[in-house]
């Protein structure tokens, strides 16, 4: 983790706001958001935000847009592949259980989603290849961006004020990263137990 750090914190020194634009959207390719985790890198781009920016408000926008735009790429490839791509098409025609179970959450737990880690990365494309409708998706992509980069950024921004290494900074988003992922498993196992009574109560 250490070395990780500090490959952070030397891309963050040398490319500043390219650096932390570029790791934001990689976390949202499915599969490749595993080693560019977002949370790390809005943490520690709060803490170094001198070196990138001028007031932290300017990269808490930023932030936010990248997100929205990434999160939205994703959305909109799910939402169009479906009738573009034959297997996708396939895949959401196959599991009606599925499109139930994501489109059909509570508002709350949608407003989350950039919350769950594992699950986010996945969740926007899903969500547009089972056609949650945009008039939805925009308003929860919006809120739910803002509500992540403004946590988890405040977070390294503070700590720039109240803590004095990195390193503590460190173990702070380690817990997180726990807390999350036990967080993100206790919501799986939700799901599935959903997804359960769904395909049971389709197959009556």
């Amino acid at each position: 983790m250490e070395q990780y750090l500090t490959l952070l914190q030397d891309g963050v020194a040398a490319a500043g706001l390219w650096f932390i634009v570029g790791f934001l959207f990689l976390e949202n390719i499915p599969g490749v958001g595993l080693i560019a985790p977002g949370l790390t890198v809005l943490v520690l781009s709060g803490f170094f935000h001198e070196l990138v920016v001028t007031h932290p408000a300017q990269l808490y926008v930023i932030a936010w847009i990248t997100i929205v735009l990434a999160d939205n790429v994703w959305y909109w490839l799910g939402y169009f592949g479906k009738e573009k791509i034959t297997w996708l098409h396939t895949i959401a025609d196959h599991s009606p259980n599925v499109n139930e179970l994501l489109t059909k959450q509570p508002l709350w737990a949608l407003c989350t989603y950039q919350f769950m880690p594992y699950f986010r990365m996945f969740l926007p494309f899903s969500l547009g290849m089972y056609k949650l409708t945009p008039s939805r998706w925009l308003p929860i992509n919006l809120v739910a961006s803002a509500l992540y980069v403004g946590v988890f950024l405040s977070i390294g921004v503070v700590g720039a004020l109240l803590v004095e290494s990195v390193g503590e900074i460190d173990q702070i988003t380690t817990n997180l990263n726990h807390i999350l992922a036990g967080t993100a498993m206790l919501y799986g196992i939700l799901l599935f137990r959903q997804f359960n009574r769904l395909r049971d109560k389709l197959q009556k």
